[in-house]
């Protein structure tokens, strides 16, 4: 793992970044996460996230997408 970002946009415009690779004392190494609808809004986000790769992050973004947020 590194400390490089990583992104995916869905056909429809949902955006997750992983970013601000960290060492968590309680929780291990991390990625913060950020979801965005697509008109812009923020409308996730975590400190701490579970999506550590794309595949990860995409899966995230698609369950996003499918609540219709």
């Amino acid at each position: 793992m590194g400390c490089k970002n990583i992104e995916y946009v869905s056909k429809d415009g949902f955006k997750g970044i992983l970013y601000d690779w960290h060492c968590d004392p309680y929780c291990g190494n991390k990625y913060q996460m950020s979801i965005y609808s697509p008109d812009g809004r923020e409308i996730l986000h975590s400190y701490n996230a579970k999506p550590r790769n794309i595949k990860e992050l995409i899966e995230v973004v698609n369950i996003m997408r499918n609540e219709g947020t």
